[in-house]
């Protein structure tokens, strides 16, 4: 983004966070060595999912000309406010008051207690009256708690880092508040945009593949930087102004042999230019007339000041919930007939299920859509008649992968109709092994291309790493025979296998022969065999979670509170942000722990009384209360990770500084519970000995 490169000049930083302040939003990201840091994961593009390396920006609804309201609330001290996101945009010089307008916005704030003086000069102008003074306080300070919020949620480290604020908008954060000091504000600031279009370098990067042992791996990072820089100097950077912007090391999971994603950027001013500021003296020059001279800010008015035990954040919305009944959606025959809406909640139920894990729902819930609007049917049934076979169909692999190795479409088809010749039956209905994640989604997609239903139920009711946590394998039956099949049609059938956990080793193997990433059919189910196997109703479950989610947002409600208050025995466990994270690929698995610290509002900084810690491996296992390492949470107990402000769901490889999460727990199926399932899926299965399962409370 230019206004953050242009705030790197203006400021003379490299290394800062830029909070870039415009008429209806506020932009905030983060400059490494100059230059905005890329998004971690993928990023939509006008609803649609890119793979494109994207400045990571975070936007909230705050401007100057958000509208700001007073909130009814007999029982607080002091006024409660709402800004934004509404905002007068475009329309400020009409509609505000400073303008002689009627709508009340951040910017009438500013004139109401600094005076018309703290604006750009303009006849038009008047003095905003009539404003209660605790009023404009409250104001002030909700901005500020705004502004700190954003910017808490974009920092990659622990402790203080420089920011620095641009943009006409930046007015609006009072230059003697709690921020003063905190903030750089640097002359010209209303102009960082152009600015920072003016003075683009060129950049050289590389992304590849390299097998690294630990005792080569300074070499070899050496030599990709070296290929990094001259790829900038073959572009037309400067020979002697290329530096190494960023060096980023993923190890790949499921790939034998140190295997390590390496992306190396490095960056160099164009030939024939500089970043000296002589080259922006002439767009600076322009600008004069707009430039604000921070001398004409008023000093502090005391009298505005306001306690710091008020926060100045809205009390939870207490509009009744929407109850979802999942009896609601079947007809009289017991089934359900899905639309394209029906597909979005599902989507985001199964990644709130996956609990970390599972990948991502995004091209199956795609594909879904699309077969809808084309026609298609989805049925999803509650049960099958005596006699019928319901083949489970998932993907086996690496869901990392699935961002750039696209699954070709006919996979899961190829490899249940490859079970279905060899055991000589025909597909009355599909379903998945698991419902976390994109495993749950998948069969909606088949279910319309083979014209057959879902059944409304899997093996999990979550999501598990490995082939022997489904529930017929936990309980002794096999699983065999198995089909595993690749993009390129590939067909790979297991007639028989000693053991689920032999079948998982040779599967797994296969898996990663064919690229990682291919579709697995398993011996299809009896309607006895599902009623003593199947985890019931979990596509239902997830879509009233997700429908849930959605409500919510479209209503403004708090989307976490939502889904805990509507869903059974739900439990909040922990609300802040994420503050730590250690991860490592072992075994094929991203193995690790993520620790979440409480966040004080008040004043922007975390908490370091109390803390979560949660262990991962794929999905979310353990979690414990720092520093006491009290368990409230462990397998097969559900542990997710979702957004706070939008409820979406967090994987285990999305997880990273600054992410502000709320943990949820949901209990395990009574399936995952007995004594002879937990020696399998509990945490002390995974390694963790020192965890001894305590189910969930459910009263």
């Amino acid at each position: 983004t230019n206004s953050m490169r242009g705030a790197a000049w203006l400021s003379g930083k490299s290394d800062a966070i830029v909070v870039d302040i415009g008429g209806t939003t506020t932009d905030v990201g983060v400059l490494v060595k100059g230059f905005p840091r890329p998004a971690a994961t993928s990023v939509e593009v006008a609803g649609v999912r890119t793979n494109f390396e994207i400045p990571d920006v975070l936007s909230i609804g705050l401007g100057g000309g958000s509208v700001v309201k007073q909130l009814p609330d007999k029982k607080a001290r002091r006024p409660r406010v709402k800004i934004g996101p509404e905002s007068v945009a475009f329309q400020l010089t009409e509609k505000a008051r400073c303008f002689s307008g009627d709508t009340l916005t951040a910017t009438d704030i500013v004139v109401a207690k600094r005076g018309i003086k703290a604006l750009r000069p303009d006849d038009r102008l008047v003095q905003v009256t009539g404003v209660d003074p605790q009023l404009v306080s409250a104001t002030c300070r909700r901005i500020e708690d705004m502004v700190m919020a954003a910017v808490d949620s974009v920092k990659t480290t622990q402790g203080d880092s420089a920011i620095i604020l641009v943009g006409g908008g930046s007015i609006v954060v009072p230059p003697d508040g709690r921020l003063k000091g905190v903030f750089v504000r640097p002359d010209n600031f209303d102009v960082a945009n152009a600015v920072g279009a003016a003075i683009s370098q060129i950049a050289g990067e590389i992304d590849v593949v390299v097998s690294m042992p630990k005792e080569e791996r300074d070499a070899i990072l050496e030599q990709l930087k070296l290929k990094a820089v001259q790829t900038a100097i073959d572009a037309g950077a400067i020979h002697d102004s290329v530096a190494v912007l960023s060096v980023s090391e993923i190890p790949m999971a499921y790939i034998p042999g140190d295997k390590v994603r390496v992306r190396i950027k490095a960056v160099g001013n164009l030939f024939q230019t500089s970043t000296e500021p002589r080259v922006a003296a002439d767009v600076l020059a322009l600008a004069d007339e707009f430039k604000q001279q921070s001398s004409s800010e008023d000093e502090a008015d005391e009298d505005d000041e306001v306690d710091d035990d008020d926060d100045g954040d809205e009390a939870d919305d207490e509009k009744e919930l929407v109850a979802f009944d999942n009896a609601d959606l079947f007809d009289e025959n017991g089934v359900w007939t899905l639309k394209v809406e029906d597909i979005d909640a599902i989507s985001i139920g199964c990644g709130i299920l996956g609990t970390g894990g599972g990948g991502s729902p995004y091209y199956a819930a795609m594909r879904a859509r699309q077969l809808i609007r084309d026609g298609k049917q989805i049925r999803v049934i509650r049960s099958v008649p005596k006699g019928g076979a319901v083949f489970p169909v998932a993907f086996m692999g690496a869901p990392t992968v699935m961002l750039e190795k696209v699954p070709q479409g006919d996979e899961t088809r190829l490899a249940v109709e490859a079970v279905a010749r060899y055991v000589g039956k025909d597909v009355t209905a599909i379903m998945s092994p698991e419902i976390g994640g994109m495993n749950g989604v998948e069969p909606l997609a088949l279910a319309a291309r083979m014209g057959v239903s879902v059944l409304d139920g899997d093996l999990m009711g979550r999501a598990f790493p490995k082939l022997d946590h489904v529930v017929p394998a936990i309980y002794g039956r096999q699983l065999t025979p198995a089909a595993l099949v690749d993009d390129k049609g590939n067909t790979l059938v297991l007639a028989n296998v000693a053991s689920p956990a032999s079948l998982e080793k040779l599967m797994r193997t296969a898996t990663i022969a064919l690229g990682c990433i291919a579709a697995l059919a398993l011996q299809p189910l009896t309607a006895d065999m599902l009623d003593e196997y199947a985890v019931q109703g979990s596509v239902s479950m997830a879509w009233r979670i997700g429908r849930t989610v959605l409500d919510a947002q479209q209503r403004g409600v708090d989307p976490v509170r939502a889904v805990v208050r509507s869903t059974k025995y739900a439990k909040l466990l922990f609300k802040g942000k994420i503050v730590d994270v250690l991860r490592q690929t072992t075994d094929g698995f991203a193995k690790g722990t993520v620790s979440i610290a409480h966040l004080n509002e008040q004043q922007g900084r975390d908490s370091i009384h109390e803390r979560l810690s949660i262990d991962f491996q794929n999905e979310n296992i353990v979690a414990r209360l720092q520093p006491s390492g009290r368990v409230l949470a462990s397998n097969p107990d559900l542990i997710c990770i979702v957004i706070t402000d939008t409820g979406a769901s967090v994987a285990t490889e999305e997880l990273r500084y600054g992410l502000r999460v709320s943990v949820i727990a949901l209990p395990a199926d009574p399936l995952l519970a007995t004594p002879q399932a937990l020696k399998v899926v509990s945490a002390a299965g995974f390694g963790y000995n020192d965890v001894a399962y305590e189910p969930l409370s459910r009263d």
